[in-house]
């Protein structure tokens, strides 16, 4: 886009200079906000149309008006479009894009924009105008800087210690904590990407559970102390008592799990060490 510069305020000149009555009529017409057309707005990026009024005396304050807000907004339009020839998509989020003015903008546009020409101009670049679209936006954002950090480093196991940016430690964090997508999880193996042994963590606790299982049918019961029973496993019956997984519940009812009472709960715990 060229650069705006300030206009040189024209000097009253011949009748035949100045654009006739009807001109004036159909750019009128013509600028409304539902007529103005791509190429009018192109233009419009361009160049600050100096507008006089039918006697050429004074310029019309009502029509500047207008026209510098629409330069005002092709000149943020043009930024975005620079944003999307450069890498093929048009997301904007204040952590990948110094200028906030832009991020506010675009989420203005998504709110409000309702003019025709406009929607389609952002329509040519890729615009995203869905919030769960911008959503999905977000995650491939960090996605795409984690593919990065891959293929430089080799893994993707990005530390404090090892990477300098804060957001994408905390991101992937949060991926092996909440991510439920199988598209995502699949997306993020491929990169190496490791998320917690769900069933190596089965594996184990059903390896207790053994332990328990064997120790009830010894003893007729399942109060371990650490008089009676391996400290590991003492510790581990401690952590059931607030298991709220049902299929695990079920399976600990059957060797007669002891569970906290509500009424005595420091019973449980006299039983222990």
């Amino acid at each position: 886009m060229a650069k705006k510069t300030a206009s040189t305020p024209l000097e009253p000149g011949p009748s035949t200079d100045m654009p006739s009555t009807s001109t004036n009529n159909v750019d009128r017409r013509k600028r409304s906000n539902s007529e103005l057309s791509v190429d009018d707005l192109a233009l419009l990026a361009s160049t600050v149309i100096a507008e006089w009024d039918h006697n050429g005396q004074h310029i019309h304050r009502r029509k500047m008006s207008y026209t510098s807000q629409e330069c005002r907004w092709l000149e943020k339009y043009s930024q975005l479009k620079e944003l999307h020839e450069k890498h093929g998509h048009a997301p904007v989020t204040y952590s990948n894009y110094a200028d906030k003015s832009l991020v506010c903008w675009v989420n203005t546009q998504r709110r409000c924009c309702c003019i025709e020409s406009r929607m389609k101009l952002l329509n040519a670049i890729g615009f995203v105008w869905s919030p769960s679209e911008a959503l999905e936006d977000l995650w491939l954002e960090k996605y795409y800087q984690l593919k990065d950090f891959y293929q430089r480093y080799g893994h993707a196991q990005v530390t404090y210690s090892n990477c300098a940016d804060n957001l994408l430690v905390e991101w992937a964090y949060n991926q092996r904590k909440r991510c439920s997508t199988e598209k995502r999880k699949e997306m993020l193996k491929l990169i190496g990407f490791v998320f917690p042994a769900l069933e190596g963590q089965e594996d184990q606790w059903l390896e207790k559970y053994n332990q328990l299982k064997e120790f009830y049918q010894k003893h007729g019961h399942t109060r371990v102390t650490c008089s009676n029973a391996d400290k590991s496993l003492v510790r581990w019956v401690g952590t059931q008592r607030g298991c709220k997984m049902e299929k695990r519940r079920k399976m600990l009812d059957l060797i007669e799990f002891v569970w906290p009472s509500p009424k005595s709960p420091s019973k449980v715990e006299k039983d222990q060490c």
